[in-house]
């Protein structure tokens, strides 16, 4: 039996990849309150506080820029189990957000779709 191999495919070295990364995720940081949608991930960060036990952030999948979650609603659907709804603040513009999952929780390090409301936080 003759063995033979297969050539890897080259790659995109990892400083270049992950300095392009910082890049992109700096310029979503940036335009995000002149934006009308996007999608974020979410993550559960532990609190630093005796009554809270966790506290849920929404921010770039790298995970240098979060903005904390203020209120969450749980609600059924048809195909995936659950839809979430979250709420958070950015430049005081209250912005929507929908993540759909098999799990009644925000899950950690997953996506959602988040939406600015004409609503303004004071």
């Amino acid at each position: 039996m003759n063995v033979t191999t297969v050539p890897v495919a080259t790659h995109v070295p990892v400083a270049t990849h992950t300095r392009n990364n910082e890049r992109a995720s700096e310029r979503q940081y940036l335009e995000l309150p002149h934006r009308d949608k996007d999608i974020l991930y979410c993550r559960t960060r532990p609190a630093h506080s005796a009554t809270t036990t966790s506290i849920f952030t929404v921010g770039s999948w790298l995970g240098d820029w979060e903005y904390i979650i203020k209120g969450v609603n749980v609600g059924r659907h048809n195909l995936a189990g659950y839809q979430i709804h979250f709420w958070f603040v950015v430049d005081g513009t209250v912005w929507h957000g929908v993540q759909y999952t098999h799990q009644p929780f925000l899950c950690n390090e997953y996506y959602a779709h988040v939406y600015k409301t004409k609503r303004t936080y004071p």
